[in-house]
């Protein structure tokens, strides 16, 4: 389909003063260590002044990091909001911003429930959505 799939990998958008990261999961250990913390993933890009930045992390574990990288915007998924009662209720103690809008000092996250599912085919006390982010200059 022509897309630029970012696993841990970094580009500079020239025309819209724009870096995208793509941060990897390593989808079968995301509890791993071996996962590229964003410092290491930003120093491919040239440091442009008053760039924006926008991090894709499928999990929200490292989302304070992201704030002290000079990030602008972090997107995230991974938690499906807990997809089921109770677990709803756990992911929010697992992540700093587990769904939804959160800004961490000046960056902005948003950690999407997402469309699918994993593990047991329901959703009980969570939703599927596609979220659409318009961002603007100032």
């Amino acid at each position: 389909y022509g897309m630029n799939v970012l696993r841990d990998e970094s580009i500079y958008i020239k025309e819209l003063n724009t870096e995208i990261i793509g941060q990897d999961m390593k989808v079968n250990r995301p509890w791993s260590k071996d996962i590229k913390s964003v410092k290491e993933l930003k120093e491919d890009i040239e440091n442009f002044d008053e760039k924006y930045s926008i991090l894709l992390a499928h999990t929200p574990k490292f989302i304070e990091e992201s704030g002290k990288e000079d990030i602008d915007l972090q997107l995230s998924g991974h938690t499906h909001n807990g997809q089921f009662f109770p677990v709803n209720y756990i992911v929010k103690f697992m992540y700093k911003n587990a769904f939804g809008y959160k800004k961490f000092d000046k960056m902005d996250s948003y950690v999407s429930c997402g469309f699918g599912l994993w593990g047991p085919p329901m959703r009980i006390a969570s939703f599927q959505e596609v979220v659409v982010i318009t961002i603007k200059s100032k």
